[in-house]
Formats: C-alpha cells, structure tokens, sequence
C-alpha cells in the first residue's frame, strides 16, 4: 500500500512539471502590452471595473436589512463616495480645461501675430491702392474740366451766333409780317366801311319804304274799320228804334 502511495505521488509530481508553464521575468507581461496601456484603454478598463465593483454592491446591499441609524450611514458612506468621485472629475477637467487654454492661447497669439501681419500688410497696400486711384481720378478729373470747359465755350460761341442769327431773321420776319398784316388791315377796314355804309343805305331805304307802305295800309285799314263802324252803328240805331 505504502509503495502504490509512493509510485503515484511520483506519477502526479512529474506530470505537475511537465505541464508547468516555464518561468519568465516578471515585467515580461507588461513589455509586451505596453503599447496598449493607452489613456482611453485605462478609463474603459476602470469603468468596467467600477460598474462590476457597484453592481455587486447593490446585490449585496439589496440583500441586506437595515434599521433608520444603518440606513443613514450607508447614505453618508454613499455621498462621501460620490463625492470623492466628483472632485476626481474635477480635477481631471480642470487639467484638460488647463491643457486646452495653454494650447488655445498659444495658437491665438500665432493666430493674432499672423492676421496683425497680414492686417498690416493689407493696409499698407490698400493706401498705396487708393493713392493711386486718388491721383488717377484727379487726373482724369482735371482733364474733363478742361475738355468740358472748352466744349462749353465753344457751345455758347456757337449759341449766341445762331441766336443773334435767329434774333435778326426773325425780326425780320416780324416786321414783314406786320408791315403786310397792317396793309391787309388797312384794306380790310376799307372793304368793310364800304360795305357797311352800303348796307347801312340799303337798310335805311327799306326800312322808310316799309315804313310808308305800312302807314297807307294802316290808314286805309283805319278808314275801312271807321266806315264800318259808322254804318254798323246807323243800323243799329235804325233797327233800335225800330224795336
């Protein structure tokens, strides 16, 4: 019985060594994952183990009872947690808040240094630009006026000719015109007085005519209507006294 133990404590022994892992050094492991142990792999894997780390809490403290006194220390133990949480984070946005003005600060002020530059630079030619277009203009301005003040001299030369031209032939045209418009009155107002006297003659000849024409016709017409009478009345005063 003693020499069976013994054999299969042998047997067991050397299987354990011929299946054991060779020995390596201990900072192997680390060398050969270095690459990976990155900033965002290190949150992740302490997220993961703090979510595991309070879902296990929770199970456990859901099986649990409490009174009123262990039920406020476990909410004081629980705020004290998060508050250390809280100043973690803090912190940690307070560094990368840090980080980001440095970097911002430093970009701006290359940022301020090139756009003054370039400011400058702008500036400069557009006052170049602009100076030049000033004395272009006034050039150019100089030379209408010039060019215009002599079109306009030689316009008023020439309208003042071909107004005192227009002046003379148009008096002479009024005067003409007058001269003939006082002969063809002159005759017209003789043509007239001597039609008017005519007509006036021939007027006053018919007007007597009617006049003596309608005076022997009244006067006969008197007569008639007094011998009418006259006998109108002797018959009535014959056939009066009659009656």
């Amino acid at each position: 019985m003693r020499a069976c133990r013994l054999c299969w404590r042998a047997h067991a022994h050397a299987h354990v060594h011929k299946h054991r892992h060779p020995r390596t050094h201990p900072h192997t492991h680390t060398r050969t994952h270095t690459h990976k142990h990155t900033h965002t792999h290190a949150q992740g894997v302490l997220h993961s183990v703090l979510d595991k780390v309070v879902a296990r809490l929770e199970t456990l403290l859901a099986r649990k009872a409490f009174n009123q006194l262990g039920g406020l220390q476990l909410d004081r133990d629980i705020r004290t947690l998060v508050r250390a949480r809280v100043v973690h984070f803090c912190c940690t946005s307070a560094a990368l808040l840090l980080c980001f003005w440095c970097a911002s600060g430093a970009l701006l002020v290359h940022f301020w240094c090139t756009s003054g530059a370039l400011l400058v630079h702008f500036c400069c030619t557009s006052a170049a630009l602009l100076l030049r277009f000033c004395c272009t203009s006034a050039a150019l301005l100089v030379r209408f006026w010039c060019a215009t003040g002599a079109l306009l001299a030689r316009f008023c030369c020439t309208s003042a000719a071909l107004l005192l031209h227009f002046w003379c032939a148009s008096g002479a045209l009024l005067l003409h015109l007058w001269c003939t418009s006082g002969a063809l009155l002159v005759h017209f107002w003789r043509a007239s007085g001597a039609l008017l006297l005519h007509f006036c003659c021939t007027s006053a000849a018919l007007l007597l005519r009617f006049w003596c024409a309608s005076g022997a016709l009244l006067a006969r017409y008197w007569r008639a209507s007094a011998a009418l009478l006259l006998h109108f009345c002797c018959a009535s005063g014959v056939l009066l006294v009659h009656f």
